[in-house]
């Protein structure tokens, strides 16, 4: 029932530090799609941490899920990656993020969730900038 909710709506949140990130919900069935969200995570010039949460529903135990997030440099200046890294046990990621990240290009961070015992999960993902650190919190329910 929540995921069917979920579906219904996009929503952006303004961070008031000149980012701009927007969630969109898919329009099929999470549990049959491979591709779940597609997340903009914009970066302008400044230097600030940023937080984010993302949340990935439920999930059977031993179901692999996954989410597309794309970061994209909306600066004047390239965004320079000094690394991506993950914590949680049950979330782990891949990336094409170049060390240099031109103004007006974007990378793909695609984040894996899979859990091995029912319960709450929560995990972290961080991406490490000249501009400074993209926090990514994640959460999600085995079941």
């Amino acid at each position: 029932m929540i995921t069917k909710m979920l579906s219904t709506f996009v929503f952006f949140i303004w961070l008031g530090i000149g980012s701009l990130i927007s969630f969109s919900a898919p329009k099929e069935n999470p549990a049959t799609s491979p591709e779940q969200t597609i997340t903009k995570l914009s970066v302008e010039d400044f230097r600030a941490q940023q937080y984010y949460d993302f949340n990935f529903g439920y999930w059977a135990v031993g179901a692999t899920s996954f989410k597309d997030l794309y970061l994209t440099n909306d600066g004047a200046m390239p965004l320079y990656i000094q690394g991506v890294y993950v914590w949680g046990g049950s979330f782990y990621a891949i990336h094409r993020c170049p060390p240099k990240l031109d103004s007006g290009y974007r990378c793909l961070l695609r984040v894996f969730f899979q859990a091995w015992s029912p319960g709450y999960q929560e995990g972290e993902v961080v991406i490490d900038t000249n501009r400074g650190p993209i926090s990514i919190y994640l959460s999600a329910w085995a079941y």
